[in-house]
């Protein structure tokens, strides 16, 4: 027999279990062990009265118990007639007065005979199963209940673990009986109804019946993972949190979806409109919620249900009713980051605001602000005008967006797309409650990393401003800080006040542009359409090409992890020609492009080294020899392009078959070649810009740090970044040699005068950036590169150096690098000013926290006093201890923090004293 069971009779073991009834026991038959139940040993429950029977009976408790086995006919237990029974005996025979009654705890389903109090005061039943700690599943004729034990566990599960209501119960059934789970009674209705009320009982308890704080700048997201499935039985629907929690009251949102409409959308980023398609078997597609930045809390009536997909009405609701719960027209102005703000923002007066259904306060200021998460993902003048790096105020801003907090409840997608809609939102609003529990726990270490992390990031922008802040002369700092002082004024009422941190170049007509543009040409004028996509195509297959072949020459095929990697990329690579292939074959069906030739592209590489002694770029023989020897490790692919079938070769050395580089030009391409010769000279013009960015962002490490030019490459961080820029640099310069190559062999190279053969030293370091002190400085000449004007292809004209079209500068001279410093400059000092506000406001947060818990100590205090019974004022205090430790906790760890200081007072413990018998 294992040392953990003991073997007693059956009446000590009633006697043992009388203050535990729902101990797992098991019986002894004489060669092993079952499982038994507790009531066939007369073990009882009696309410009232601490456990003995009500003195209506007349009887004391050992004949109570002796009574129940006579009625259960358990007295003399035959183990031979639970042989056949797969449940072991676990029903109870039926009783008189509803004595019968199932019990779910954590460890299995029970039945247990519960006798209530019949006195003349005592309450009802369902009052006296609450007071000894069993929750009833209905206020009248109960017959299950649960033991506060298993929803506090079933709470836990569910927000923690997202266990679903059915799971739970499934594994409750397999903990009662493993071999025959469906013996047990389910219980998941039960559950689900006496869980919504349990959970929001101890909401109204541990809140003070709805207590809550404003919170400040509340960014918003929506998630179409969250969504609700149509239900035919439309159940009646009980919302327990309609409007007190973090949902917006349902006759609200009914009310307003009827009055308001959506203004049309914008074409402004650089993505499509939002799309959203409904089918008909769901009833919700998400919601939009708004949050607390930092935090990442979810704000109190910050939440509504998308019905149509992401709408500005639904989103329009959840900022008001965000603004009205936290008080935010008490504060001077609000931040608003959405991730699509460049669109919401445009007509957002004309559905929010006096007279209309929904309001902001008046005397708040709006500031709308895309999280850095999209913002990179939108055009380039939306990084100026809604990137919270330009904010003053705003900090290095964390948890602006809301995916990180999606992910967290997403897990529960789709357990809650079946529920009722009242059981949703009671299942939603505990996530939400426990999240922002978990962050309060947990937002102390956070403050003290963020902390460490604001301080560095400081002294590190200060750092590199200070470098930056000594090139440019007094009155241009002056006047680009006058700049950003009245862009940051005039962003209120309009965004495009921001343009003056962005370039005032103009760059031209991108390949992407001119692509667009010629896709609608196509479409307009009635060419044959898909021309500019195949080329387009073409050319990305070329420079992906060169990337691939560069990426071998540096990698060290010895390795398997390498070689795998390069054979993916083979892979993709030969699949995407494939395609394109099968492109040129629908475009141009008369032709056979297998039986065509042309010309492979021949290297294309330029030493961008600044001290050819010491040549490091791969024009080396060394870095040539190790190229050889890596291409004779990958095994060459079948080319379906390649003028003979039989041949092998690797994707990155097939011949793209364009026009430019066919031997023989059939007639009907006379006209592509036309329109490739436009998008090369688009090419060549975005690698030549490419290779001024990274010239100048070169010039600008080296002015951070001359040994870096000098060869004395000793700080490993710089080293690697200078090795960066140089092969982007060198990528960029192949680019533009492709580009170049196709237009001398197309013979139109001469044509455009304003591009030329890129040689080493047009793509050293401007010296007169990092070293302006240097001997015959003063006769140094511009690179050309700098000089170079994309020609206006929208318009047919081309601006020649010296002239100027309207609105922004054409680079030439000396402009582009002014300019180049000038944004740096502003960069730079936004970044300077956003490291110093994060530290200020984190610094602040540590006190403001210390500050809320002792707040949420003198509430509770403040309830103690209040309290109507020994048992409110017992449950105050323990939550004012719960609060006075945390604070107490987080002060004695910020106090270690370096150059922290929290000035507030923890109230000391109140002293233990021993309490009255009849208290």
């Amino acid at each position: 027999m294992p040392s953990w069971r003991r073997r007693v009779s059956a009446r000590q073991s009633a006697r043992y279990h009388r203050a535990n009834p729902f101990h797992r026991i098991e019986a002894w038959t004489g060669s092993m062990w079952i499982p038994l139940w507790l009531w066939r040993l007369g073990t009882i429950i009696c309410l009232g009265h601490h456990g003995a029977p009500c003195p209506r009976y007349d009887t004391s408790l050992d004949e109570l118990e002796e009574r129940m086995l006579r009625l259960t006919g358990s007295g003399q237990m035959d183990y031979a007639t639970l042989s056949e029974d797969p449940t072991f005996g676990f029903a109870m025979p039926l009783l008189g007065d509803d004595l019968a009654m199932t019990v779910a705890h954590t460890n299995r389903m029970h039945q247990v005979p519960v006798f209530s109090c019949q006195c003349d005061n005592a309450p009802t039943k369902d009052i006296q199963l609450l007071r000894s700690g069993l929750y009833p599943s209905t206020s009248k004729n109960t017959k299950t209940v649960f033991s506060i034990q298993l929803l506090k566990h079933f709470q836990l599960m569910l927000v923690d673990g997202h266990v679903s209501v059915e799971k739970y119960m499934a594994i409750l059934c397999r903990l009662t009986n493993y071999v025959f789970p469906g013996t047990v009674p389910d219980r998941g209705r039960e559950i689900t109804r006496t869980w919504q009320q349990y959970s929001y009982v101890t909401t109204l308890k541990r809140h003070g019946f709805g207590m809550s704080s404003a919170m400040l700048r509340p960014p918003s997201n929506g998630n179409f993972g969250l969504n609700h499935k149509f239900r035919a039985d439309l159940e009646l629907v009980v919302l327990l949190f309609d409007g007190c929690g973090f949902f917006v009251e349902s006759k609200k949102v009914a009310r307003h979806l009827l009055v308001a409409k959506d203004t049309p959308d914008v074409r402004h980023g650089s993505f499509p409109p939002l799309q959203i398609f409904i089918l008909k078997s769901i009833s919700l597609t998400g919601e939009d919620m708004c949050l607390t930045p930092g935090s990442e809390r979810e704000e109190q009536a910050g939440t509504v249900d998308l019905q149509k997909g992401e709408r500005q009405i639904n989103m329009d609701l959840a900022l008001s009713e965000a603004c009205d719960a936290t008080k935010a027209g008490q504060t001077l102005g609000l931040r608003f980051a959405y991730d699509i703000n460049c669109q919401y923002c445009v007509n957002f007066h004309q559905r929010v605001g006096p007279g209309k259904p929904l309001s902001i306060p008046e005397n708040m200021a709006l500031l709308f602000v895309i999280g850095l998460f999209h913002v990179h993902g939108h055009k380039e003048e939306c990084l100026a005008r809604y990137a919270p790096t330009f904010v003053p105020g705003a900090g290095v801003c964390s948890g602006e967006i809301g995916e990180s907090l999606w992910s967290t409840l997403n897990p529960i997608a789709n357990m809650i797309r079946g529920m009722t809609l009242g059981h949703r939102i009671d299942t939603m609003e505990a996530c939400m409650r426990d999240n922002n529990w978990k962050k309060v726990l947990g937002m102390v270490y956070w403050l003290i990393s963020q902390h460490k992390r604001a301080k560095i990031g400081s002294k590190d922008a200060s750092d590199d401003f200070d470098k930056l802040d000594k090139t440019p002369p007094d009155h241009l700092r002056q006047q680009w800080q006058a700049d950003m002082e009245k862009a940051n004024k005039g962003r209120f009422h309009d965004p495009k006040a921001m343009d003056v941190y962005m370039s005032a170049i103009d760059k031209g007509e991108a390949l992407q542009d001119v692509h667009v543009r010629l896709m609608r040409e196509e479409r307009e004028i009635g060419k044959k359409r898909g021309i500019a996509k195949w080329l387009s195509t073409g050319f990305k297959l070329q420079e992906d090409q060169l990337k691939l072949e560069s990426q071998i020459l540096h990698s060290n095929m010895q390795l398997s992890s390498k070689v795998i990697v390069i054979e993916r990329k083979h892979d993709s690579l030969l699949r995407r020609i494939k395609l394109w292939d099968t492109m040129g074959d629908e475009l141009w069906e008369q032709l056979d492009l297998s039986s065509s030739s042309g010309d492979r592209v021949p290297s294309l590489d330029t030493c961008i080294c600044e001290d050819q002694t010491t040549c490091a770029c791969d024009l080396s023989e060394e870095l040539r020899t190790l190229a050889r020897v890596n291409m004779a490790q990958v095994k060459p692919k079948k080319s379906s392009l390649s003028t003979d079938a039989s041949t092998m070769e690797n994707p990155e050395d097939m011949l793209i078959l364009l026009p430019s580089a066919v031997h023989t030009l059939p007639p009907y391409w006379v006209e592509v070649l036309d329109t490739e010769e436009v998008l090369r000279v688009a090419q060549a013009h975005d690698a030549l810009e490419e290779v001024r960015v990274h010239v100048a962002h070169k010039s600008y490490l080296y002015r951070r740090d001359k040994g870096l030019a000098t060869g004395h490459r000793g700080r490993a961080t710089q080293y690697n970044q200078i090795n960066d820029v140089e092969r982007s640099l060198q990528q960029a310069v192949r680019r533009y040699g492709l580009a170049t190559w196709v237009l001398k062999k197309m013979g139109r190279f001469e044509q455009h005068a304003e591009l030329k053969d890129i040689q080493n030293k047009d793509v050293r370091a401007v010296t007169s950036v990092w070293d302006p002190n240097a001997r015959g400085e003063r006769d140094t000449e511009l690179s050309w590169i700098f000089k170079a004007v994309r020609p206006n292809v929208a318009s047919g004209s081309s601006n020649a150096p010296g002239q100027e079209d309207q609105g922004k500068k054409d680079k030439t001279g000396e402009e582009y690098i002014d300019d180049l410093i000038r944004i740096n400059w502003i960069c730079a000092r936004s970044r300077k000013d956003r490291w110093e506000e994060e530290l200020k406001m984190v610094e602040s947060e540590m006190e403001w926290y210390v500050r809320y818990t002792l707040h949420r100590t003198l509430c509770a205090k403040q309830w103690a006093q209040d309290a109507l019974s020994p048992g409110h004022k017992a449950y105050a205090m323990h939550q004012a201890d719960m609060w006075r430790r945390l604070g107490s906790h987080a002060k004695s760890l910020f106090a270690k923090t370096p150059g922290v200081k929290v000035d507030v007072d923890i109230p000391v413990p109140d002293p233990v004293v021993k309490l009255d018998s009849d208290a």
